[in-house]
Formats: structure tokens, C-alpha cells, sequence
């Protein structure tokens, strides 16, 4: 699978019309798919090329996605399993992952304290 497959399915999916409508109205549903998506597109990039940007970007996005609904905390989990089995790339890769995850959520958590 290359990048123009992926971005043809991620159009087909955005065209159908259970998303379609469900995309009209205001729920986080919505907002979370997209950035749980992108940081799997992220993460995936990541392994591939081993580049510390694509995971801290990954990161990124896994920390908008848990802001906006805190219910992502199994794909943080996930995360944190990989980065034990140490899965494909070295473990440093995934610190990368988590340094792009903090300022985010600590900017929030500053916010609330």
C-alpha cells in the first residue's frame, strides 16, 4: 500500500454517507477519528522511515485526539505496549512519541492548575 492508496480510502471513507452525516452534526466523534487516524498514518510513516519527526508528530496528534475525547486512552496504551516490546524501531523512537505528546497535554493540565 502507497500514499495514493491510502489517501483514495481515506476519501471513499470520507464519502460515505453515515459519515457524511454524521460529520453535519457537532459531535467529537467526528474530530477524533481524524486526528486517531492521523496519528496511526503518523506512527506507520515512523516505522517505515525510523525519522524521530514522524513519531513525535504521531505524538502530536495522539495528544489532540486524547483532548478532544479522553476515551483515545486505549491508543495511548497501545503506544506505551509498543514502546516495552520495543516493536520494529529502537525504544528511543517511541520517546520521541512522548516528548510529542507533552506539550498538549500539559499546557491543559497548567490551565486546569
Amino acid at each position: 500500500a502507497d500514499d495514493i492508496t491510502a489517501t483514495l480510502s481515506g476519501l471513499i471513507f470520507a464519502s460515505i454517507p453515515v459519515f457524511v452525516f454524521y460529520a453535519k452534526i457537532p459531535y467529537p466523534d467526528v474530530h477524533e477519528l481524524f486526528w486517531c487516524a492521523a496519528s496511526f498514518a503518523l506512527l506507520w510513516k515512523g516505522l517505515e522511515t525510523g525519522a524521530l519527526r514522524w513519531f513525535a508528530a504521531s505524538g502530536l496528534a495522539a495528544a489532540m485526539a486524547y483532548l478532544i475525547r479522553s476515551s483515545t486512552a486505549p491508543l495511548i496504551l497501545l503506544y506505551g505496549l509498543m514502546f516495552l516490546v520495543g516493536y520494529r524501531v529502537h525504544r528511543a523512537r517511541y520517546l520521541a512519541l512522548f516528548i510529542g505528546f507533552l506539550p498538549p497535554v500539559l499546557a491543559e493540565w497548567t490551565y486546569y492548575f
